[in-house]
This record gives structure tokens, C-alpha cells and sequence, in this order.
């Protein structure tokens, strides 16, 4: 079928194989004549997965609240300078096939092939259809689990719409995630991990545009004021889950407050990625740049006033403009031809979950940049009820004690210092003793210089002392403190009281007239720009 036939009305998407930690978007089903019928999935003129085949697991049971809330496309978009695993950024290649959103074909790697059918094209959005229609559509519909046999083989779907498994003696689980690529290829991870622990179960993916990703344009400084700071990216889907619309919610623990409502909690903490910062050149420059070698007046992109000030304070020489969007219009924007940015930062686990890792020049950390990366950065937390007894016990089943532990004290640091996912506080967790040091919290990974893990023999946790690292830094980069303790911590509840003494130094070296005094600028410029905003409505 040609990409007309594919009509994107799914709220809640149906599972798709994984690629290494790539999570997929896969193809929905149309109702037809009270019958379902599949269209296969067509990635472009020169790469055709051909038709695929459905297995029910059961129904869905997607709350209203969901179907009317979720997007009716995908918003992520995947820039023509996007190039295929393992190829060299800096050459020119010839395989192209659709993105997203923004109207311009892209050279596209082999697993973000996988996320996005061809109909789901740049600039096109599902039509709209009403609430009933919706209920209709999505409470009668099967949520399908795809594999790679299933999408070369012939379709034998059950055009009847139930199955008989013992996943139907149970009801779905309705996971949340904000609605970009990067936030359901991270959802996905979860339910992989879920899937695995209990088979039995079915889950349903549901997208929700929050705050956050509504604004592209506002920097996040100025975004993240007042009660918004507590809510940019959770607001709306801790709503859904609080009037029970959703199970469980999968954020990105950086972007997730320190201070969570009264009646929710974090349910489990997933094995963390890869948590350093990332270095991406423009194509302009020799592949081999580093954040050292950029050259006099160099200008980086970054949303994040972490990265800029830290580097205000270790690279002078380097200029930083603000840069917003979701990954696939970052790089579009470093790669353009007249592209004002030299390079850009991200963080290195979003990149290697979307298969662009070849494009990281530089791993940034401690002893690679200097740069300490953000808290909780590279995690997934699992945001639930507290009165959910049934769903803590699942959650149960899928935390990792060594992640939940080292995000735990970054956690009761921030908290404890009052600041948010835009303020400069800097984290580095590590666990030392047994085969050594190892940075991200994993001490049965080590990194080599190409960021590739390096399996050991995992030592026991219990055995072991945490690290943390922290250091505030004012905007200009002119001010700072740091701090590093050490200590075992056998629970999460000690490793929240190494967090807390950690910030209690800093505070006594200054770090809370650093913060005091971002505050104050913050305020300052968001009024700057309210007043102008009046100006200019009231000139037109």
C-alpha cells in the first residue's frame, strides 16, 4: 500500500522488535467493515520492510482521557544530517527515506528506520475525529506484538479481535510517556523490561504532549519558572495518573522533579545508560574536534544553563547561544549550511538509544572536558500511586539496586539545595572497590575511549563505596563549589543522607548565594521578556 493507505490513529502503540536499546514505534490497525486490517509498513523506495504479520495479545483498554490527549502524529523530527550507524559524519550519503516533521527528506540510520513508518510523514497529522469516535476505535481495538519474522512473513491475524491467552485474565497496564521519538523509544525500554519479567501481562504505550515540549522556543531558564519548574515536563501526565487514567508513567529521571505530589512516588529505577554528556561538531570541522580544540569565538548550542556555565568557566574562549528542540532539530540545525553553532551537547544516553551515537566526538566527564553531568541523567524512573500495593510489587521486579541507590543521593542533593533540572548543579556518581572505578553507577561497565561498554565481573554493592561528586556554578562561570565524598550506603535511604550532607558543604562553601542569585536573574529576565511580550501586542 502506498503511504495514503497508513492512517495514524493509534493512542496507545502496539509493540515492535527492539534493536540493541532502540525502542520502536509499529504500525497500527484500522477498523474496517468490523474487521481489522493490517497495512504493512513501507520505509521508503529503497527500503521495504514488506508485510507484516499481527499477534494479538489482548484488548486494549485505553482510558478517554488518553485517546483525546495523545498526538495524532508524531512530533520528533529526523534532519537530513543524520547519518547511518558507523558511517562518517562528515561524508555525504545517498540513502535517503522520510522523517518526521519538517518537510525534507533525511538520511536516516538503520534503527531510527525502525521507529517510524513512511506514512508518518513530515508535515502530515491523522484526521481528526471526534471523542467517540476515538472510544470507539481505540476500546475495540487489539494492541499487536510485532517481531522481526512477523514483519517479513505473511499477516494471519485474528480478525476477531480477542485472544484466548492468559494475558487476557489480567488488565493492561497504561504506561505514560511524553509524546517525542526519544520519550517512546525510553517507554518502550520499560515495557521491554516489564514484558520479560512478566509475560502474562499486556501494556499499552500512551503518548501526552506536557508543557514542555509545547514551547520549543522559550528558553528553558525563562520556561522553568515558579510552579512550572516543578511540572515542564510531568505536569499533565501526573494528572492522568493520579485519577488512575494511567498505570505507571517513564520519565527521563533528570527532567523529573525532586519533589513528586502527595500521593505518588517513584515505583522502580531502571538500569541506568550511559550518563556522561556528549560532544557533536558541526561537519564543518575536522571529526577528531574537541571541546579543547575549538577555535577562538567557536559558538555551541545548549538549552541547558548546567552546560553553558561550566564551560563559561573552563572554556573562556568558547561563545554559547540557546538551542531548543527535540534531537532530530538540533542536529538539523548544527548541520545546516549556515548554521551559527561549531557544536552542540546532549546527553549521551538519548543518542545511543536512538542509534546516533556515531556522531559523539567527545564523551564529556570529569576527566574528559571537566563537565559533570546532570541528576539522574541516563536513568529511567517508573513514577506510580503510592496506594498502588499491586503495583509496587511489579516494580519490584524490574529496579536496579545500584541505579536507584546512586540517583537516590543525586537526588536528595538537588532536593536538598532547592534547584531544578535548569539550574547549574553538576553531579558525577561512581562506585569504588572490588575490579575499580567505573563511571555511570554500573561497576560491571566500564567505557573506552569510543564510549563502548567494557563488561567486568560485578562486584557486590554492598562491598563497595559510592562517589559523588557535585559542584554549583554561577551562569558566567566566574563563581563555583565543589565537593566529593565517599562512603558505603547499603540502602537508598542511606544513600538519600550521603546526598543530603554532600549539599549541606556545599552550602557551606556558598552554593546557596550562587543559587540565590540565579533565582533572582531568572526572575529578572522573565519579567524582561513578559514586558516585551506586552510591548509587542500592544504596538499590533
Amino acid at each position: 500500500p502506498t503511504s495514503e493507505s497508513f492512517k495514524y490513529h493509534s493512542t496507545c502503540i502496539p509493540k515492535m522488535p527492539f534493536t540493541t536499546q532502540l525502542r520502536t514505534i509499529s504500525r497500527p490497525f484500522i477498523q474496517q467493515s468490523h474487521l481489522f486490517k493490517q497495512t504493512s509498513i513501507r520505509m521508503s523506495s529503497t527500503n521495504q520492510y514488506g508485510q507484516g504479520a499481527s499477534h494479538a495479545t489482548g484488548q486494549s483498554a485505553v482510558p478517554n482521557k488518553v485517546q483525546e490527549a495523545a498526538p495524532k502524529g508524531l512530533e520528533e523530527s529526523l534532519p537530513e544530517s543524520v547519518h547511518p550507524t558507523g558511517s562518517n559524519p562528515n561524508s555525504q550519503s545517498t540513502s535517503k527515506t522520510h522523517a518526521l516533521n519538517d518537510g525534507e527528506d533525511s538520511v536516516v540510520p538503520k534503527k531510527i528506520q525502525e521507529i517510524v513508518p513512511e506514512s508518518v510523514e513530515r508535515g502530515k497529522s491523522s484526521p481528526q475525529l471526534s471523542p467517540q469516535h476515538w472510544r470507539q476505535t481505540h476500546t475495540q481495538s487489539i494492541m499487536a506484538s510485532a517481531t522481526a519474522a512477523d514483519i517479513q512473513g505473511p499477516s494471519h491475524a485474528n480478525p476477531e479481535g480477542l485472544n484466548t491467552s492468559a494475558s487476557t485474565q489480567f488488565p493492561p497496564i497504561n504506561i505514560g510517556t511524553r509524546n517525542s521519538v526519544l520519550a517512546q523509544i525510553q517507554a518502550r525500554a520499560v515495557e521491554r523490561n516489564l514484558k520479560d519479567a512478566y509475560p502474562d501481562r499486556t501494556f499499552n504505550i500512551c503518548p501526552v504532549v506536557v508543557q514542555g515540549d509545547r514551547d520549543k522556543i522559550t528558553p528553558l531558564q525563562q520556561l522553568s519558572q515558579g510552579e512550572n519548574a516543578k511540572s515542564l515536563w510531568t505536569g499533565e501526565l501526573e494528572s492522568m495518573l493520579e485519577s488512575g487514567d494511567l498505570d505507571i508513567i517513564v520519565h527521563c529521571l533528570k527532567d523529573m522533579p525532586t519533589q513528586l505530589p502527595d500521593h505518588l512516588e517513584i515505583g522502580a529505577i531502571l538500569e541506568r545508560e550511559d550518563p556522561r554528556d556528549a560532544l557533536l561538531i558541526s561537519p564543518r570541522l575536522p571529526k577528531e574536534t574537541t571541546l579543547a580544540t575549538l577555535p577562538q569565538g567557536a559558538t555551541i548550542g545548549t538549552s541547558s544553563v548546567r552546560r553553558a556555565a561550566t564551560l563559561r568557566k573552563l572554556y573562556p574562549h568558547l561563545k554559547f547561544a540557546d538551542l531548543r528542540g527535540n534531537v532530530g532539530t538540533r542536529l538539523a540545525k548544527l548541520d545546516a549550511e549556515d548554521s551559527p553553532y561549531s557544536a552542540i551537547i546532549l546527553a549521551a544516553a538519548g543518542l545511543k538509544r536512538m542509534g546516533l551515537d556515531n556522531r559523539i566526538t567527545q564523551y564529556l566527564s570529569s576527566t574528559s572536558g571537566g563537565m559533570l553531568h546532570a541528576v539522574g541523567q541516563g536513568a529511567l524512573g517508573i513514577e506510580i500511586r503510592k496506594n498502588d500495593k499491586a503495583m509496587k510489587d511489579i516494580m519490584s521486579g524490574i529496579r536496579c539496586e545500584r541505579t536507584t541507590r546512586a540517583c537516590s543521593a543525586e537526588r536528595a542533593l538537588l532536593r536538598t539545595l532547592e534547584g531544578g533540572c535548569s539550574v547549574p548543579i553538576g553531579v558525577e556518581t561512581s562506585w569504588r572497590g572490588g575490579k575499580g572505578l567505573a563511571i555511570g553507577t554500573q561497576p560491571a561497565k566500564d567505557y573506552d575511549k569510543h564510549g563502548n561498554a567494557v563488561e567486568e565481573e560485578e562486584p557486590d554493592i554492598d562491598d563497595q563505596e559510592l562517589v559523588l561528586s557535585a559542584m554549583v556554578v554561577s551562569v558566567d562561570g566566574k563563581e563555583f563549589v565543589e565537593y566529593q565524598a565517599a562512603r558505603k550506603v547499603r540502602t537508598a535511604e542511606e544513600a538519600e543522607e550521603m546526598g543530603q550532607e554532600v549539599a549541606k558543604v556545599l552550602i557551606e562553601k556558598g552554593a546557596d548565594k550562587i543559587l540565590e542569585k540565579i533565582n533572582v536573574e531568572k526572575q529578572w529576565a522573565a519579567k524582561k521578556q513578559l514586558e516585551e511580550l506586552r510591548a509587542k501586542a500592544a504596538s499590533s
